[in-house]
């Protein structure tokens, strides 16, 4: 059914003003002036009467920037005979609205329904004019309390008032209004009451089930809440963890600072050990030279004083004996000379050694100068064994300090990784094995939506089965699978034709490209929902599950994708694209959005044009999209993984994106923005959601393992 108006019609007051030339609007009962803003866009000139002060007072506040509307302070029945007159020879439409309804300020207790004395004023009639007359409910019966009943004409008298003003003039009931309209638009009203008329008996049985409704839907939205704070959650938890690894990368800078440092210290230090090392190692050598040397000097001088002091003794014997016993103090002091010697000085850090060969009265004992040498090279000894316990000390910090070194050369290393944007790179690591995990399906409604997937394919014959068994190995029931083959010469139509039973339809033969391959397949489809898959490319398992429950959960969404996970020719994994909020503003920009996720309802399709533009070649997701947005369609990005996109070397991706690709991309920003934006101005346009995408990688990677861990399950594998 169409749309239901309870006040006038702004299409099918438009449709009479056009077909009958139709320049004035003169209304009865103000109220707000909905009425007036409604079909202002039709009339050149509009009058409207309010009995009521007040309301009169806002309306013509509302439109005193308006000199085309008139707002007039009277009585309905007073006004009419005064401003009809000056439009005799013109075509009016009238809008008779002046009844009491249930609201303040309305004035309607001293008249409720003047509708017989605004007919009689109308009079005579012009053959192009219109009357239309609002609340026919209230003259076709009745009206109902609080409405007084003796204050409203019955329908009868209406039509009889309305026959005296013209006997050629149709008369009709559109939704809540009586139209008396001219012979000449007959069929342009019949026509439009046709196709946007009202069942007034099913819209009486559906407001029924309101409170029903009403219930479902608070319940939806309180879910609806608690998966917006539980989103809020993970958005906070997403940014306290951005937070600690941006700390504890400064954290770590300034530990390699701080090592580098220390490095350089220990250097310097060991340069500095190893230079006293070998002083040292040369003050030892020098030392017991000194003590060989005085070691020879002392049985030289003892030697000497031996010989001399038995010369000495003879003599003095052999002169005077007397003279001898009298002189024994005075040679036992000659005697002591023997062991008297200046020991030799040694000068840490001289070259020269200082040998004194004089005796001298104080001078120390032989025996006692070489204990003294003896303590001095204990002491340097000493000296030497701290500084090489320092150096080993230094030098066994420098071995503990290398698994910090190692720690910190890894995080540094991680940091290109942690802060490496991954959207638009299809190779991000070496290839390796994946499983999935497959989690329970989704519990749907009774009534579950018809999905629609259309697999376009071109000498695809190796990647096909795997590509079609991921579609109906969903187990979905209400599925629509078709396979539009452009007439591969790789045996792909023998292929197919084992999976015929199980598709919804299927066909081999030459077209004009993907897109219309698509659009071809698309035409054999009804369903609600509707996708395309290549035929290189895979959906994750509970996929369609996944996409129809929120379709069910979020009438108001009419797009829908997810992440993606890249593999090679082999299967294996060598990537992934996890998308961050979806942005309506980037699509100007670029397109991130993964093809192979993609959904969207069929009435936002027809809203679009209905089909892909054929034109182009590589670029006609993204045109699909803009025109999405164009047409109001929402979009939401779903956090799930929702599809693989096969990396080879035959694909059209990678084989057109440098040259074919560049040129649509640019043609497409031409067409939003009226020019070829530079790489510059793209890049500073999608900075932004690039690196809004790397917090969301990370997120999805530590609740992701948070997944495996709490399943127990392997490394490799992925949780759908």
């Amino acid at each position: 059914m169409g749309a239901i108006h309870f006040s006038i019609d702004p299409l099918l007051a438009g449709l009479l003003a056009s077909r009958l030339d139709l320049s004035v609007f003169i209304e009865t009962g103000t109220f707000h002036g909905d009425s007036v803003a409604v079909v202002r866009q039709f009339f050149k000139e509009i009058h409207t009467c309010e009995l009521s002060p007040e309301l009169y007072a806002a309306a013509a506040q509302r439109f005193a920037n308006d000199p085309a509307v008139g707002c007039h302070l009277a009585s309905s029945s007073d006004w009419l005979p005064t401003i009809v007159p000056r439009y005799s020879g013109r075509p009016v439409m009238f809008w008779l609205d002046a009844h009491w309804c249930v609201a303040g300020h309305t004035k309607g207790e001293e008249s409720q329904c003047p509708l017989l004395d605004e007919l009689k004023a109308l009079g005579p009639l012009h053959a192009d004019s219109v009357i239309w007359i609002d609340d026919a409910r209230y003259f076709t019966a009745p009206p109902p309390q609080p409405l007084q009943a003796k204050g409203w004409p019955t329908f009868q008298q209406v039509l009889e008032r309305l026959q005296s003003l013209s006997k050629v003039h149709h008369m009709v009931l559109a939704d809540d209004t009586i139209l008396f309209y001219p012979p000449k638009v007959s069929s342009e009203v019949a026509e439009y009451l046709h196709i946007h008329g009202a069942d007034w008996l099913a819209i009486a049985h559906n407001s029924r089930l309101i409170p029903e409704l009403n219930q479902g839907l608070q319940a939806k939205e309180k879910a609806l809440l608690e998966v917006h704070g539980a989103r809020e959650l993970a958005q906070k938890q997403t940014q306290e963890l951005s937070r600690e690894l941006t700390a504890k990368e400064k954290a770590l800078l300034e530990a390699h600072g701080a090592r580098e440092l220390a490095q350089k210290q220990t250097q310097e230090l060991s340069r500095e050990l190893t230079a006293k090392d070998e002083k040292l190692r040369t003050a030892e050598k020098k030392s017991r030279e000194i003590a060989q040397q005085t070691e020879i000097h002392l049985l030289s001088w003892k030697k000497q004083f031996s010989e001399k002091s038995k010369m000495v003794q003879v003599a003095m014997f052999i002169t005077n004996p007397f003279v001898f016993l009298a002189s024994r103090p005075l040679l036992r002091t000659i005697f002591d000379l023997r062991r008297q010697v200046e020991l030799p000085q040694f000068l840490p850090g001289q070259e020269a050694i200082n040998l004194r060969t004089e005796s001298k009265a104080e001078s120390p004992a032989s025996s006692g100068s070489s204990n003294s040498i003896h303590q001095q090279l204990v002491a340097k000894e000493e000296v030497i064994q701290k500084l090489l316990l320092e150096k080993r000390a230094w030098m066994a910090t420098g071995f503990l300090l290398w698994p910090l070194q190692r720690l910190m050369l890894h995080a540094i290393k991680r940091k290109k990784e942690i802060t490496k944007i991954r959207l638009g790179e299809l190779r991000q690591y070496a290839p390796k094995m994946y499983t999935f995990h497959v989690r329970t399906i989704p519990k749907l409604k009774p009534s579950i939506p018809t999905i629609s997937v259309v697999t376009p394919s071109y000498n695809q014959g190796r990647f096909l089965p795997e590509t079609i068994g991921s579609v109906l190995g969903q187990g979905y029931p209400l599925l629509q699978y078709v396979v539009q083959d452009g007439g591969s010469k790789d045996g792909s139509a023998e292929l197919i034709q084992n999976y015929a039973s199980s598709l919804h339809a299927w066909e081999s033969a030459p077209d004009r490209g993907q897109a219309h391959a698509i659009n071809l397949g698309f035409q054999k489809t009804s369903g609600e929902i509707m996708a395309w898959l290549n035929g290189d490319d895979l959906y994750t398992p509970n996929t369609l599950w996944k996409v129809a429950q929120f379709f069910q959960d979020n009438p108001q969404v009419d797009v829908v994708y997810g992440h993606r996970l890249i593999i090679n020719e082999h299967g294996h994994q060598i990537g992934s694209w996890i998308m961050p909020e979806h942005n309506d503003e980037i699509l100007s920009w670029a397109d991130y959005v993964p093809q192979e996720t993609l959904f969207w309802r069929r009435c936002a399709w027809e809203k679009a044009g209905g089909g892909l533009d054929e034109s182009f070649y590589f670029a006609m997701d993204w045109d699909l999209l803009l025109r999405f947005r164009r047409e109001g369609a929402k979009m939401v990005c779903l956090p799930a993984m929702l599809g693989c996109f096969r990396v080879h070397e035959s694909q059209k991706t990678s084989q057109e994106l440098g040259h074919r690709g560049k040129e649509e991309m640019e043609f497409l920003r031409q067409r939003v923005h009226g020019r070829i934006p530079s790489d510059a101005e793209v890049w500073r346009n999608i900075k932004t959601y690039l690196r809004k995408s790397i917090v969301s990688y990370w997120g999805w990677r530590v609740l992701h393992s948070l997944k495996r861990i709490v399943l127990g399950k392997e490394k490799q594998t992925i949780i759908t």
